[in-house]
C-alpha cells in the first residue's frame, strides 16, 4: 500500500476519513486493539526528547501540574475524612475506567474523554465510576435477602481529566481534583429512599463547610438550590423551550433561558407557593406532589437544623439534563471578595438501575470541586 498516497487522499477529501472510521468502529476489539497498539508503538518510536518537551509546552493545560499544592490538597482531604459518616467507605479509584463509562450511563459524549486502548478511558467523572463500583457491591447484596436493602456509600478524591477547554471560566482547568460521593440502594417505599438520601448528602456538605471554616477556610453565605428534573421538563414543555438549545449552552454562566424564552417565573423561589399558578394550569400533578413531600419531610428539617444556610428552588437550572433523572441540587458559597461560586452538584440518577437492569435500584451522587474550593476559599 502506498501510505503517502493514502494519507494525501484523506487530506484532500478523496478518501473519506469517516469511512475509514466506520470500518474500524465495526471491528471487534480483539482485532482492533493489536492494530492500534502497533500504530502507537510506531508513533512513539519516532518521538525525540525535544519533541516531547515541545508537546509538553504546547499542550500545557493538559500536561502541566495543577494550580494547588499537593500538600494543601492532602490537608483538605484530611478535613473531609474528619466529618465523613461512619457508614461511608473511602476508596481509591483506578486512573482508568471501562470505555464508555460516561457515554453508556449518561447522555454526555465521548469526545470530552481521553479514550485509551484495551477498551479503556481515563477517568473524567469519578462519580460515574463510583456508581459502577457501588453497583458491583449491590449485585452481591441482591443475592442475599437479608442484605437486599443495605445501601452502599462510597467517597473518593480523584483527579479528573477533560479534553474540552472551558472558555470564560479561567478558574476551570482541564485536570482537577474532585471529591465525589455516591449512595446506591434499593427503593423500599415510594420516594423515601432518594429524598432522604439527597437530604443526607446536603447535610454532609453543610457539615464539611462548617468544619472547613473552623480550619482555615472562609465559606460565606452558604446556600443550596433544589431542582426536580420532571418539573424542569414540565416547564420547558409548557413554555415551548428547546431543551437542546438550553443544554448546548449549559456551561455559559450568564445564559438565562427564562429571559430568552419569556418564562414569567422567577429563576429562583424560596417556596413552592411561587408556582401555584403554574401548577394549577398543569394536568400532571405529580411533580408538585413529589416536591411537597420532599419539602414537608426533609427540606423543612434541613432548614430547622441549619438556620444559617439558605435553601431555595432553582427553577432555571441548565445542567443535569441527561445526567440526573429526578431530584438534584447545587451548593453555593460566597468568597471573602463577594463572588458566589457553584461548588457542589448532586442528584438522583438511574445509573445503578441501568447497570443492574433493575428499575428499583437508585443512585444518589454529589461532588465538590476540591481544587476550586482550596483556591478560592482559603482564609488569607
Amino acid at each position: 500500500m502506498d501510505t503517502k498516497k493514502t494519507l494525501a487522499q484523506i487530506h484532500e477529501g478523496k478518501l473519506r476519513a469517516d469511512a475509514l472510521a466506520d470500518v474500524l468502529a465495526q471491528a471487534p476489539f480483539h482485532s482492533l486493539t493489536p492494530i492500534l497498539s502497533e500504530v502507537f508503538q510506531r508513533k512513539a518510536g519516532g518521538i525525540t526528547p525535544v519533541d516531547l518537551l515541545q508537546d509538553y509546552d504546547r499542550r500545557a493545560p493538559l500536561f502541566s501540574t495543577g494550580t494547588i499544592s499537593q500538600r494543601e490538597l492532602c490537608r483538605f482531604q484530611s478535613l473531609f475524612f474528619d466529618v465523613m459518616p461512619g457508614d461511608y467507605e473511602s476508596v481509591c479509584l483506578s486512573p482508568a475506567a471501562p470505555l464508555g463509562s460516561c457515554a453508556a450511563l449518561t447522555k454526555l459524549g465521548q469526545n470530552e474523554r481521553l479514550s485509551a486502548l484495551r477498551r479503556a478511558e481515563l477517568v473524567s467523572d469519578s462519580t460515574v465510576v463510583l456508581a459502577a463500583h457501588a453497583a458491583s457491591r449491590r449485585k452481591e447484596k441482591m443475592n442475599h435477602p437479608s442484605a437486599m436493602y443495605d445501601t452502599v456509600n462510597l467517597a473518593t478524591f480523584h483527579r479528573l481529566l477533560r479534553l474540552q477547554r472551558f472558555a470564560g471560566h479561567p478558574e476551570w482547568t482541564q485536570h482537577f481534583e474532585i471529591l465525589g460521593t455516591v449512595t446506591a440502594g434499593r427503593q423500599p417505599g415510594k420516594n423515601h429512599f432518594h429524598q432522604e438520601t439527597v437530604a443526607r448528602h446536603i447535610q454532609l456538605w453543610i457539615d464539611f463547610f462548617r468544619h472547613l471554616n473552623r480550619n482555615g477556610y472562609d465559606f460565606r453565605h452558604i446556600r443550596f438550590a433544589i431542582s426536580y428534573l420532571p418539573l424542569m421538563e414540565q416547564l420547558l414543555q409548557a413554555y415551548g423551550v428547546d431543551r437542546q438549545a438550553v443544554t448546548s449552552r449549559s456551561l455559559q454562566g450568564g445564559y438565562d433561558y427564562f429571559s430568552q424564552w419569556g418564562i414569567p417565573l422567577p429563576p429562583s423561589a424560596p417556596s413552592l407557593q411561587t408556582l401555584d399558578d403554574f401548577f394549577s394550569s398543569q394536568a400532571d400533578d405529580r411533580p408538585r406532589r413529589y416536591l411537597l413531600q420532599f419539602e414537608e419531610q426533609y427540606l423543612r428539617r434541613l432548614r430547622a437544623d441549619n438556620p444559617d444556610v439558605a435553601f431555595s428552588y432553582e427553577l432555571n437550572r441548565k445542567l443535569g439534563f441527561g445526567y440526573f433523572t429526578g431530584l438534584c441540587f447545587h451548593g453555593y458559597a460566597t468568597t471573602a471578595a463577594g463572588e458566589e461560586v457553584d461548588l457542589i452538584d448532586g442528584g438522583v440518577s438511574d445509573w445503578t438501575a441501568q447497570l443492574l437492569s433493575d428499575r428499583h435500584e437508585l443512585t444518589v451522587s454529589s461532588s465538590l470541586g476540591a481544587e476550586l474550593a482550596v483556591r478560592l476559599f482559603r482564609a488569607l
